[in-house]
C-alpha cells in the first residue's frame, strides 16, 4: 500500500527467491520513482498520481502500436 515500508527480505520470502533479483527490481523501481528510500526507515512506496500515469500508458500505446505498424510495414516490403 502507499507509503508502507518494504524490506528485501520480506518480498523475499514472500516470493520465494533470494534477495538479489528483488535488490535489482527494487532499485529499477526506484530509478522509476515508485520507490523512495528514506534514511533510517528504508524503501517506501511513492505516492503515484493516477492521472500522471493514465497519461503515460496512453502514450506508451501509442508508441507501441506505432512501433507495430513500421514494423510489420518492412515486413510486407521484405516479402
Amino acid at each position: 500500500m502507499l507509503g508502507d515500508r518494504l524490506t528485501e527480505d520480506d518480498i523475499a520470502q514472500q516470493f520465494n527467491c533470494s534477495r538479489t533479483p528483488v535488490r535489482e527490481a527494487l532499485r529499477k523501481l526506484e530509478q522509476e520513482n515508485l520507490l523512495q528510500v528514506k534514511p533510517g526507515i528504508g524503501m517506501v512506496i511513492s505516492n503515484v498520481e493516477i492521472d500522471l500515469l493514465q497519461q503515460e500508458l496512453e502514450i506508451r500505446k501509442m508508441l507501441e502500436n506505432h512501433s507495430i505498424q513500421k514494423d510489420c510495414e518492412g515486413i510486407t516490403k521484405m516479402s
